[in-house]
């Protein structure tokens, strides 16, 4: 019996490989904004995450991959990289350093069911920055995302923006929600009963469209906000607009995480079905000071899902010439291998046989491979100091020295 894949994998080649290293190459966006790359560990102490995420979310209570190692320490494969950076910031001692700006990129894991755009391991890419509090970088970090996205070539999106308010607003909202929603308490499911008790904010990021009917009429946090929660979110609203990024305001949006405060905000494609959030974010004033032992800090961040950018990519033409070096004879093997070394030195991409196949056998798989041009050095042409080329496109060849085949190149 042949060993697969373990459910909610998968390996990554080919056209999705090319588009994963096309999203790592966009985060030159971030540096132009002055952020720098951090990379944290694959896994961490259990309590940071059921610290920093929220004992009564559902990545918590069902979805962490946690494991005993064999010093008797609780561990835990990250399921997001938010947490580890807060980690990260507080255990270096980078407030005395003032403000920091990171982005990250990596594989998460979450016991989740398996479904187009979502598996157990997949990869985000990620931006976190510590220690602002002013709307005006939650405008940024929302136009920065933006600007990745259309980087890549991803167009078709809504952005969708709420507040949270601070802790105070909110529990007089919860208790608001609740009283609203225990009218309906029968009618809602399992989950929802479960979250009116722990989380009642929670409810509102149930995905069930029998439960969703009862919260069109909901109180909306933003009823409840204080004056400065409210001068806040006007302040990245007007921001917004005067960048020219166009947003609704979503009252329902929570996000999945407790540690979010103030702006929440998602990226959202329609091409995607149900897993529709490419890109999502928001504020965190408090989580740095819960994991960091009261080394309070404010923070805003955002995570992409690198499986869903990869599917709404447009496939990109490559205009790198690739090019086969077709070689018959063992005399003719050294040369034929510091001519594709020379032309990989120049950026062009190289394929070449590494045994002694006709040229007829050479010539098919260079055809399979798409090149568009072939290297030909057989006896006759080492013998003579030169090479054909041949143009797979016009089934043109010509003769060129040898030592002039990297110039033939650059001048066609």
């Amino acid at each position: 019996m042949s060993i697969k894949a373990p459910r909610g994998t998968k390996d990554i080649f080919g056209e999705v490989s090319e588009k994963f290293q096309e999203i790592i190459k966009a985060s030159d966006v971030f540096k132009q904004f002055n952020f720098e790359q951090i990379i944290t560990p694959i896994f961490e102490s259990t309590d940071l995450f059921v610290r920093g995420i929220g004992e009564t979310t559902d990545i918590v209570e069902k979805e962490m991959y946690t494991f005993e190692d064999k010093g008797g320490r609780s561990l835990t494969l990250r399921p997001e990289g938010t947490a580890s950076v807060a980690r990260a910031y507080g255990e270096h001692k980078m407030h005395q350093e003032g403000s920091k700006k990171f982005f990250y990129f990596g594989p998460m894991f979450r016991y989740e069911r398996p479904q187009a755009g979502r598996y157990r391991e997949f990869y985000q890419m990620g931006v976190e920055v510590i220690g602002e509090s002013s709307s005006l970088i939650d405008a940024e970090v929302i136009f920065m995302a933006d600007k990745f996205l259309k980087t890549l070539g991803i167009l078709n999106y809504s952005i969708e923006l709420n507040t949270l308010g601070c802790s105070s607003c909110r529990a007089e909202y919860q208790t608001a929600l609740k009283t609203y929603l225990n009218q309906f308490r029968e009618q809602l499911c399992d989950d929802c009963k479960r979250r009116l008790e722990t989380n009642p904010l929670r409810v509102l990021d149930c995905k069930v469209e029998s439960c969703r009917v009862h919260f069109e009429q909901a109180p909306t946090l933003e009823q409840y906000l204080d004056a400065e929660c409210k001068e806040h979110f006007d302040g990245v609203k007007s921001y917004l607009t005067a960048l020219g990024i166009k947003f609704n305001v979503n009252s329902k949006l929570v996000r999945g995480l407790d540690y979010y405060n103030r702006t929440v905000f998602e990226f959202v494609s329609q091409e995607l079905g149900a897993q529709g959030t490419i890109l999502g974010g928001g504020r965190y004033n408090n989580l740095v000071g819960e994991i960091c032992g009261g080394l309070d800090q404010p923070a805003i961040g955002f995570a992409a899902g690198m499986e869903r950018m990869a599917m709404l990519m447009p496939t990109r033409e490559t205009h790198t010439k690739k090019i086969a070096i077709c070689w018959l004879g063992e005399e003719t093997s050294l040369s034929a291998l510091k001519i594709r070394i020379a032309l990989s030195d120049e950026g062009y991409m190289t394929e070449m046989s590494y045994d002694t196949k006709s040229f007829k056998a050479q010539f098919k798989r260079a055809n399979k491979e798409g090149v568009d041009f072939a290297v030909i050095i057989g006896s006759d042409e080492h013998a003579k100091g030169v090479v054909k080329i041949k143009n797979f496109k016009t089934e043109q060849e010509c003769e060129v020295e040898m030592s002039r085949v990297v110039e033939y190149f650059k001048e066609a």
